[in-house]
């Protein structure tokens, strides 16, 4: 009692002060115009500018660390998955299409560029969850997420962060005036971050960072009644970073990797069981092959730290992006109200490229045992002269068998737009047209030492021991020639 008292007479005695806070109101274009966003009837997450750099927001999977309901991976190849609400679907191949739309400024643009090259300069990032087929069109069954780019006008800035490993990012922009009625503003990126994942099997470091975005923007407002916004942007990425991250084995001699395991962190880093792979069926076929385990030792010395690992190859990752996009922005009055045309083009260009170890083991591990050879010539008697690879190259005296992959895309996405969006007092609509048009290379390629050796039969070195030459015109681009 005496307690509640005292608690009472203090609180009597304190002034009492009263705080407003205002709540900021963010405005989107979620439904094709703008609008505050506690004023949509879509379920719609919108992060500023302002919150992507203090948060350090910097790319997709950082998107997905520190937003509810996104989650972000790497796929094969140049392929990403985006997981919005729990949805997403099983295809995330480099050759697929993602249930997600990834979009800057309302445009489409490349999963890989826009998940990895970094979030440049912007005004705000749109999440929109749920299919969206009805305002945006095709793949967008889980959603998109829009990354709107900050406008001449947005204020200068210059930051840097540093940090633990080498990380170093450096962002900067600034306004400019080219006129009274046009208006510039240039921004730049840099991001860098040291290796921190060590290759016992080639002695070095990987999974650094080394990319760079640079961006300029025009806006010209012609009159009252019309603007004209121009913007041309370019990212790179040139670095040792692995696809997929550290691997996870339950080896099994008939699958290679068991699907079935409770514990993929027992499994950290082992690599597959030889027998159960395709790359052991053509090296079978071609001789160089004779079910021994060729990476036993690889797993009986692995590390089980995600720090580390043992792999016969580096993996390499290359990546630009340049995107430029013009938008003219007019209107016109009707008797309910006044109506907003936006007619809009945009170019993407991306290159892909990268490779990496695709057994995740290093066979030399196991010396003689892991060389190739068979009955008919013995392992650590038999050397593969020359052998050339898509992925690394001509290689010369080869001894051990091994599979690599690597990946390449080159594609161009040009889309047009016009949309005419109403802003009457009770009744509105959105109408509009939409195209695109992209052309893609897009190469995804697992080789193996073996499968090498079919492209032409002068390579293996039993050609001459067994067939005298007479077969060194079959196979490869001669032999295809002559059929």
């Amino acid at each position: 009692m005496i307690r509640k008292y005292l608690t009472a007479v203090i609180l009597a005695v304190l002034p009492l002060t009263v705080f407003t806070q205002t709540i900021e109101e963010v405005t989107v274009t979620a439904t094709r115009q703008a609008e505050s966003l506690q004023d949509i009837a879509l379920s719609v997450q919108a992060i500023t500018g302002e919150d992507l750099m203090e948060q350090h927001i910097e790319t997709a999977a950082d998107l997905a660390d520190s937003t509810p309901g996104v989650a972000f991976t790497n796929a094969i190849g140049s392929g990403v998955g985006i997981k919005l609400r729990g949805l997403i679907l099983p295809a995330i191949g480099a050759a697929t299409v993602n249930s997600t739309d990834l979009q800057i400024n309302g445009h489409s643009v490349h999963g890989s560029s826009w998940s990895e090259l970094g979030f440049l300069d912007a005004e705000r990032l749109e999440i929109l969850e749920g299919p969206q087929g009805t305002l945006y069109g095709k793949n967008t069954t889980t959603g998109l997420m829009n990354l709107i780019s900050a406008r001449p006008g947005a204020g200068n800035y210059l930051k840097t962060t540093v940090g633990e490993d080498g990380y170093t990012m450096v962002k900067a922009a600034a306004d400019f005036e080219v006129s009274s009625n046009i208006l510039g503003r240039v921004a730049i990126s840099k991001f860098d971050k040291d290796p921190v994942i060590f290759n016992r099997g080639t002695g070095n470091r990987v999974d650094n960072r080394d990319s760079y975005g640079a961006r300029i923007s025009l806006d010209w407002t012609i009159d009252d009644n019309n603007q004209l916004n121009f913007n041309i942007e370019k990212g790179a990425a040139n670095d040792n970073r692995l696809n997929l991250g550290t691997s996870s084995c339950n080896r099994d001699a008939f699958f290679g990797c068991s699907p079935n395991t409770n514990n993929p962190e027992d499994n950290i880093n082992r690599p597959v069981f030889i027998s159960g792979t395709i790359s052991n069926t053509f090296d079978t076929l071609t001789l160089i092959a004779d079910g021994t385990d060729t990476l036993a030792n690889s797993d009986t010395i692995r590390s089980s730290s995600i720090d580390e690992f043992n792999k016969s190859r580096d993996a390499k990752r290359q990546q630009t992006s340049e995107f430029a996009q013009l938008e003219w922005i007019t209107g016109a009055t009707a008797a309910p109200g006044d109506v907003e045309i936006r007619v809009k083009a945009s170019n993407n260009i991306v290159a892909y490229y990268q490779r990496d170890d695709n057994d995740h083991g290093n066979a030399s591990l196991n010396g003689v045992s892991g060389m190739i050879g068979s009955a008919l010539l013995p392992r650590g008697a038999m050397t593969i002269a020359s052998l050339p690879s898509h992925c690394f190259g001509t290689e010369t005296n080869v001894q051990f068998s091994e599979s690599t992959e690597c990946s390449r895309l080159e594609t161009e996405i040009n889309q047009f737009e016009i949309n005419a969006v109403s802003d009457f007092d009770n009744h509105n609509f959105a109408v509009g047209a939409y195209v695109n048009q992209s052309n893609a290379i897009n190469e995804y390629t697992i080789q193996t030492t073996g499968y090498q050796l079919l492209t032409d039969f002068a390579l293996h070195p039993l050609a001459s021991t067994l067939f005298n030459g007479t077969l060194d015109t079959m196979g490869g681009q001669t032999g295809y020639g002559v059929m």
